[in-house]
């Protein structure tokens, strides 16, 4: 795996990490948890199998949610329904400026259940790009379409 991409992957692992032991610990989450769940939980396996194709992420690929990333890459297709769901879900909060009071809705609005899900979902999301996408023997990623 190229330097950038594991950078990405270790990233998301230890914010998921954190994000999982302050939900469990309090039974609900914090804003600042929110946007880490946003930008790194969701964004960053993404941006990892960028990463993986260029060796570091092309400015054309900033400023886009994962939702529009994975459609932008072609990955969309190759997701099990309930990743593509997690994404989804996620894509309306998605932040589009620095401190967005759309973190603040989402935790006042969401159910611990929810929270748990969109975690979970988070964790598969990671666990499917480190697994079948970067894996050294992935079929899928060959047929992803990079188009910076």
């Amino acid at each position: 795996m190229k330097k950038e991409a594991a950078e990405y992957i270790h990233e998301w692992q230890i914010t998921i990490d954190r994000i999982n032991l302050n939900f469990t610990t309090t039974g609900s989450m914090m804003a600042a948890d929110v946007e880490n769940l946003c930008k790194f939980g969701y964004e960053y396996p993404i941006k990892a199998v960028i990463a993986q194709q260029y060796g570091s992420v092309p400015r054309s690929y900033y400023g886009h949610s994962p939702g529009e990333l994975i459609e932008k890459i072609g990955l969309k297709m190759y997701m099990p329904g309930n990743l593509q769901s997690g994404v989804t879900d996620m894509e309306g909060w998605y932040p589009v400026y620095p401190n967005e009071k759309a973190f603040i809705t989402l935790v006042g609005s969401s159910t611990p259940a929810q929270w748990a899900n969109r975690i979970e979902a988070s964790k598969q999301l990671g666990e499917f790009v480190l697994n079948q996408i970067l894996s050294s023997s992935s079929s899928i990623f060959p047929k992803l379409t990079f188009d910076p």
